[in-house]
């Protein structure tokens, strides 16, 4: 009776784990092209952007939206073109897509903070001049957090812009006095909480004609307490930009970011490492390429880790390839506790995996190669079941509430964004292929 009861434990258990899986939930097409950015803000509503060949020799933006929870369609025009993307970009709890909108028109960079309701139209809540240093928004995935009304977005001279009613009117704070630095990183656990990034990278014409990029040591991270109105350092300094900062319970941070080295070397393709800290980096002695990480099924390759992303604090989910000797496969690693213990989960029928957007540890989403999308999930789930309604409104709303605003999931995972210091496109044609979509690497 024993070994039967045991047995039926462990069928049960495994039927309970069998019901997730990696769903295809677009085919990859014949085309060149790099996930750069996901966000899923409900189990039905999602967003995503990459570059892929424009069949004219050139790369140019695409995107995505997911309403149903099952596909992911073209944007409509309203959103998407050849000189238009929205980026950064954030799905809201209550389904709404808000983020900023750059439109190139001419010699003429346009751009604006835009509330969707349906996914397809926009309303532009506030213009941006672009003469304006505090109005020169960073480009990176992470540089936009949404709580309730509360917005933070990251801009390009050291400080960040903040708003309280859902980008309608905003007051710029400084986070560092280092005015060269892009705040490329801006996350908050709740309204009072949050961790913000950034770096510098300058740019001139090599010897060959091309240009050359060179990542300055004013990478740096903060923190604050108070909503944003003051920040204190981490750490700073860093020869790194950072792309994504994740801090655990523990006060562990996971820094994915790109250096001299990954950006210069052309067989990397610019792939971005990840590496942890547990004191602030007080002792941190750089990338180490002998670290891996040990999964069941082998290890975790640094070389094809792709982004990071976070649905609960410590929830921490990574795409790459997992094996070992000659053998790996598309997978994604994850961890519930904030990276003591880490599992594998193999993208059957995948190739390279972008960048990672955690809802919850239901409902996982990769941005991959080949404009290919993919969702980690229960395939059986009931879509059309409510969702928790969420109290934000848009800023054409009338109606008042005093209801305490729903927490954005936001996950902190991004981003492969572009490699250019101020990620602004000059050709009016087409987007480089180095800007949106590239590797990065991991090490424990």
């Amino acid at each position: 009776m024993r070994k039967l009861t045991v047995s039926i434990l462990f069928l049960v258990s495994f039927s309970l784990i069998a019901d997730n899986m990696w769903m295809n939930q677009r085919p990859s097409e014949f085309v060149t092209a790099s996930g750069g950015f996901i966000h899923v803000g409900t189990k039905t509503k999602g967003y995503a952007m990459g570059t892929a060949d424009d069949g004219q020799g050139g790369r140019a933006p695409y995107c995505f939206v997911m309403t149903d929870g099952l596909n992911w369609n073209d944007c409509s025009a309203n959103l998407s073109g050849k000189m238009k993307f929205v980026l950064p970009a954030r799905v809201l709890p209550n389904g709404k897509l808000v983020g900023v909108i750059l439109e190139l028109q001419g010699f003429k960079t346009v751009s604006s903070f835009i509330v969707s309701d349906d996914m397809a139209n926009f309303i532009p809540v506030y213009f941006f001049d672009s003469n304006n240093a505090d109005d020169q928004t960073s480009g990176y995935g992470e540089a936009l957090e949404v709580i309730g009304d509360n917005v933070w977005l990251g801009l390009k001279n050291g400080k960040i812009k903040k708003s309280t009613d859902l980008g309608k009117t905003w007051e710029n704070i400084v986070v560092s006095t280092e005015s060269e630095i892009e705040m490329s990183v801006v996350k908050f656990k709740d309204t009072m909480n949050g961790i913000a990034a950034g770096g510098v990278v300058t740019e001139e014409t090599g010897t060959d004609g091309g240009t050359v990029y060179d990542v300055q040591p004013k990478g740096a991270i903060f923190r604050t307490a108070d909503g944003g109105a003051t920040w204190t350092p981490i750490v700073e300094n860093l020869e790194m930009f950072p792309e994504d900062v994740i801090e655990t319970s523990s006060g562990r941070i996971y820094l994915q970011y790109y250096d001299d080295d990954s950006m210069k070397d052309a067989a990397s393709t610019g792939q971005k490492a990840v590496v942890w800290s547990d004191d602030n980096f007080a002792t941190f002695a750089g990338y180490n390429e002998s670290f891996d990480i040990m999964v069941p099924s082998g290890t975790f390759s640094m070389g094809g880790v792709m982004d990071m992303d976070q649905g609960a604090e410590d929830e921490i989910w990574i795409a790459g390839f997992c094996g070992s000797g000659f053998s790996f496969k598309p997978c994604t690693i994850d961890t519930t506790d904030g990276g003591v213990t880490w599992w594998d989960k193999l993208v059957q029928g995948a190739g390279k995996l972008g960048p990672v957007s955690v809802l919850d540890s239901n409902h996982v989403y990769i941005a991959g190669m080949s404009k290919a999308m993919w969702k980690w999930g229960d395939p059986n789930e009931d879509l059309t079941e409510p969702e928790t309604p969420d109290d934000t409104q848009t800023p054409d709303d009338t109606v008042e509430t005093d209801d305490t605003p729903v927490a954005d999931d936001s996950p902190a995972v991004d981003n492969e964004q572009t490699e250019d210091a101020d990620n602004e496109v000059t050709d009016d044609t087409a987007i480089d292929e180095e800007e949106v979509g590239c590797g990065c690497s991991m090490i424990s």
